[in-house]
């Protein structure tokens, strides 16, 4: 394969997605192939050891909810109880349902979910990553990711968190929206956002990245695609609302602005009020867990979460390059960084590869 380079400014169309020749549609399958190759590895990895596993605990709710759904005709309304004591949306649940349909070995559940999502990230991997610095650069994405260890992890797992695979669609409709100025492409990442949300509400901070965009390069925006984007995300979240609604939105609010249903008074949810729990009385005797006031008052309660937020920001950039090799993590943060100022300071377009 013969590359020549490019430049094109930061947000135009990249060449590769204005025309395709015969060589080129040749070149994308064959990278398909392979994204498809390194998908089936990072699948058979996780498969590894499958039978002394069994279902986490947090998605049982899910699976429940799968087999109420299966007897009599329900449809999932809530999730997992969260650590806020909130019911989680039930999005969990349909990605559990092919797993339910096809095996009756509950070690078994997660796994058609998990391996089709594991396939769509690295191909939105591949997609992203081609966009803008071509196919040589998105292959070796691909298999950095589909077989590190955050990679191995999701591709055998459905526990309710912020799964890449929203993320990285979310971002490659955001790119395409920008390079391409099409309006159907935002609506595209918020139903994409919205499926997510569905699914786990993690990746709420995800959706600031269209705000930044449109600042940026200021692509279209139009009403009947929010529209149309509305009226799907209701659809999606109908039930969980429809649920809700009988709760006030109580569990809702609990996550959206980060705030414990869990009584003050622990023993209020005992069966057994007599009974003790030494730790229990320990955390329940702090200011935060027996809901008193914070002695330093408003000032300090901004001061205390803003430092909560920071810390749990600082280790959430190093978590993203977790692996088994000590220290690795701070190096590839470091490449990472060092690659975006690079990049930042580069005198604007981005050389992409071009066949």
């Amino acid at each position: 394969m013969k590359c020549e380079s490019h430049r094109i400014p930061l947000g135009a169309a990249p060449p590769l997605m204005t025309g395709m020749s015969a060589t080129a549609s040749r070149e994308l399958i064959g990278s398909l192939a392979v994204v498809l190759l390194i998908a089936a590895l990072g699948v058979a990895l996780a498969l590894e050891g499958w039978r002394s596993r069994i279902p986490y605990m947090d998605v049982i709710p899910y699976i429940d909810r799968v087999h109420i759904l299966l007897a009599h005709g329900r449809i999932p309304d809530r999730g997992t109880v969260t650590s806020y004591g909130s019911y989680a949306p039930p999005g969990t649940s349909w990605l559990f349902l092919p797993g339910i349909v096809l095996f009756s070995d509950p070690r078994l559940f997660e796994y058609p979910g998990s391996g089709f999502l594991h396939v769509g990230t690295l191909i939105g991997i591949f997609l992203l990553a081609r966009l803008y610095f071509g196919v040589g650069c998105a292959l070796l994405s691909v298999l950095l990711y589909g077989v590190s260890e955050l990679g191995l992890f999701f591709a055998g797992s459905l526990q309710p968190r912020g799964h890449p695979f929203f993320y990285v669609w979310m971002v490659y409709w955001t790119c395409r929206w920008a390079a391409r100025r099409d309006a159907k492409y935002l609506a595209a990442a918020l139903v994409t956002w919205a499926a997510a949300m569905y699914v786990f509400m993690e990746l709420a901070p995800a959706l600031l990245i269209l705000p930044s965009v449109w600042l940026y390069s200021r692509p279209p925006v139009r009403f009947r695609s929010l529209v149309v984007v509305g009226a799907l995300a209701l659809v999606i979240w109908y039930p969980y609302l429809r649920f809700e609604a009988t709760r006030r939105f109580a569990d809702l609010r609990s996550q959206v602005l980060l705030q414990s249903l869990r009584p003050a008074n622990y023993r209020e949810a005992w069966c057994d009020p007599t009974l003790t729990l030494r730790r229990g009385e320990i955390l329940a005797s702090t200011p935060l867990a027996s809901g008193t006031a914070d002695p330093g008052g408003l000032r300090g309660r901004f001061v205390t979460t803003l430092g909560h937020r920071g810390l749990a920001f600082a280790r959430g950039l190093v978590f993203n390059f977790e692996g088994r090799v000590p220290g690795a993590e701070f190096v590839l943060l470091g490449l990472t960084m060092g690659g975006l100022f690079f990049f930042e300071l580069s005198s604007g377009p981005i050389s992409v590869g071009r066949v």
